[in-house]
């Protein structure tokens, strides 16, 4: 909501605040434009939406250092921390991966290899960069008990070089006969 028309008064100079309260409240900093006859009550406004930015409802006043001992971050550290749609496609997250290969983000043209060739329980199966095969991207290690059901399996994330894991994450199975009743993941 944008704030109502006033007049404009200009002064030769601005007068000091005789006070800086910073303790308003979200709705009284809400109906701040009209609430405020003053530039010096808009400034109490402006102060208590400062304080709010660093103290949430806490206490504390806007002019507190508030990052003395290093715990806090800047608004501009935390953007650095956050996770964007660009950024989220960069990390190459694993979970995109499991059973279908790559997908959005990536070039086409991604190659899947199944090992041993030709047989109906495979050990490995490597998603590649391209027909080249030398740079992966994600593969899958299986590990069969001797009824062929996996025992573990094993996936892992490149990075672009194709060669430095990303990450690791490994499912154990238990099975009581052929039917699977449990599956415990490590992630590394």
């Amino acid at each position: 909501m944008a704030p109502p028309n006033r007049d404009i008064v200009r002064y030769r100079e601005v007068r000091r605040a005789d006070q800086l309260d910073d303790q308003k409240t979200a709705l009284q900093i809400l109906a701040a434009h009209l609430a405020s006859g003053t530039q010096e009550e808009l400034q109490e406004f402006v102060l208590s939406q400062i304080k709010r930015i660093i103290h949430g409802d806490a206490a504390g006043n806007w002019y507190d250092d508030f990052n003395a001992g290093g715990a806090i971050l800047s608004l501009e550290e935390l953007s650095t921390l956050g996770l964007t749609v660009s950024g989220h496609r960069t990390l190459r997250q694993l979970i995109h991966f499991i059973d279908d290969g790559p997908a959005g983000g990536f070039a086409t043209g991604a190659v899947k290899q199944i090992l041993p060739s030709a047989n109906p329980f495979p050990t490995s199966v490597i998603w590649w960069e391209d027909a080249l095969l030398t740079k992966r991207i994600v593969d899958k290690t299986i590990v069969r008990n001797p009824n062929k059901t996996p025992a573990t399996v094993q996936w892992r994330m490149y990075d672009v070089d194709g060669t430095t894991v990303l990450e690791t994450v490994t499912d154990t199975y238990a099975y009581s006969g052929i039917f699977e009743i449990s599956r415990t993941r490590a992630i590394v």
